[in-house]
């Protein structure tokens, strides 16, 4: 998944909530931009919990449905 913003292939997925749900946000590692909220599967739970930066190659593992 790219940035439409400055074209990198580095996201951070984190937790972001307001008062009432928890979405898990996926943001451009290098510029910081918002990218999509991702589905509250087991991967992007764990990358959340993680907070690191990954790449698409890192999430092959994901069904294209789910990731796009």
């Amino acid at each position: 998944m790219r940035c439409k913003h400055c074209s990198s292939y580095k996201y951070r997925c984190q937790w972001q909530s307001n008062e009432s749900f928890r979405h898990i946000r996926m943001s451009c590692a290098a510029c910081g931009r918002w990218i999509k909220f991702a589905p509250q599967i087991k991967q992007f739970v764990d990358m959340a919990n993680n907070d690191k930066e990954y790449t698409e190659n890192e999430t092959k593992a994901i069904p294209k449905q789910v990731a796009e």
